[in-house]
């Protein structure tokens, strides 16, 4: 009886892990049926990585590679989401420049291209190819990336490269246009830092040229205007930088700074009598701007008319009454209107302010007394321009000249 009764519980624990087997192998093919679209897809997407990542392989060629998988197999990389996925593995897992293969075949106008554009860029600017970031970027108009570029480069202090980005922007503006606010206020910045640029470099005409563009892309600003005439003087333009002043002049006509401007690029080019009289508008226009009566009295002092240079000097003296140089200024017109009192007078008042060039002062005076005949006097500011530069020959030799003798 022991016996059976052992014999009939082995069969049933038998029975039981025979339920168990069966039960397992039930789930488990459950979830193999469950697992296996996933398993089957990454299967084939493996399969048209591989394929796509060879750009031996033709594009026709590719959906042999992954067919048949699993039913629509051949679809999981179809249209421009699938090949924008197969872009972003090319470039995660072999390089741009597989993935540039894929790149071709997205539809230009879609989101998926202008997408993939601007990772390709992206990639190769970390891999340090910026000629090939700027080409990618050029193709979808893609300007925040070119300008980012440039601005980064730029605060690197690679001048040079941040200069072949924002040119690269500003051929694409050039093509494209300008259509909002925010991209004309980014382009004057750039145009802004190019001509910052250039001015360090010494390509004052390139320079202007960007300062010019920046100025005709927003309302009409005054000071745009005058930078880009200044800069075209600089560049020695004369006749580019009278343009852009006379422009100036017929927008504000009421401002003075564009007339003082022209006053002195007709005086660089040596017209003194029209640089004179656009400096007699700037101060008709701003009797308070000392800058355009300096120029007015060496204008005046240029043209030989002394009397009206005092004017414009006594002018200035009033308006700057701390400065040293209005005092300079008219002790010399003094002394060409043969004023030798006037001039020693303000080459006193000079030598207050300006104690550092007191031995020149003290020459010109002595000189003035001399004109005067007052050689006692004129002696006596020479042993002082002397004594303050014991080396100087010219001192020594007007001390000879007017014979003065030993003290």
């Amino acid at each position: 009886m022991p016996n059976a009764q052992r014999s009939s519980g082995w069969r049933t624990l038998r029975f039981k892990a025979a339920d168990c087997v069966s039960v397992l192998l039930m789930g488990g093919i459950a979830l193999l049926l469950l697992l296996f679209p996933a398993i089957a897809q990454s299967i084939c997407l493996n399969k048209a990585f591989i394929a796509a990542s060879s750009a031996l392989i033709e594009p026709a060629e590719r959906s042999h590679q992954y067919d048949g998988c699993l039913p629509g197999g051949s679809q999981l990389l179809a249209g421009d989401r699938g090949r924008l996925r197969l872009f972003q593995m090319n470039l995660a897992f072999v390089g741009p420049e597989a993935a540039e293969v894929v790149l071709s075949e997205l539809s230009p106008e879609s989101s998926e291209s202008r997408l993939a554009h601007i990772k390709l860029g992206q990639a190769y600017l970390l891999a340090g190819d910026g000629d090939a970031a700027i080409a990618i970027w050029s193709r979808v108009d893609a300007r925040p990336q070119l300008v980012g570029a440039g601005n980064a480069a730029f605060e690197d202090g690679d001048h040079q490269r941040a200069v072949k980005f924002w040119e690269a922007a500003r051929a694409l503006w050039r093509q494209n246009g300008l259509h909002t606010k925010a991209e004309r206020e980014q382009a004057q910045k750039v145009l802004g830092d190019l001509a910052q640029v250039w001015t360090e470099n010494g390509a004052f005409h390139l320079a202007a040229d960007a300062y010019a563009e920046a100025a005709q892309l927003a309302p009409p600003h005054l000071d745009a205007y005058i930078r880009a005439g200044k800069t075209y003087a600089t560049a020695g333009d004369w006749e580019e930088a009278k343009r852009w002043f006379e422009a100036a002049s017929e927008i504000w006509p009421t401002s003075a700074h564009p007339y003082c401007q022209l006053g002195l690029v007709f005086g660089a080019e040596g017209q003194w009598d029209r640089a004179a009289s656009y400096f007699e508008t700037a101060v008709d226009l701003d009797p308070s701007g000392h800058s355009a009566w300096q120029w007015l009295g060496t204008a005046y002092e240029r043209l030989g008319q002394y009397d009206l240079a005092y004017d414009a000097y006594t002018r200035l003296q009033e308006l700057l009454p701390r400065d040293p140089y209005s005092y300079t200024r008219l002790a010399g017109v003094s002394s060409k209107m043969g004023e030798w009192e006037l001039a020693i007078g303000y080459y006193r008042e000079a030598m207050k302010l300006l104690p550092q060039r007191a031995s020149e002062f003290w020459l010109e005076i002595g000189r003035a007394y001399g004109h005067l005949g007052q050689q006692a006097s004129a002696c006596e500011a020479f042993r002082q321009a002397l004594k303050l530069s014991p080396e100087s020959q010219v001192a020594q030799q007007a001390l000879d000249a007017a014979g003065c003798g030993s003290e």
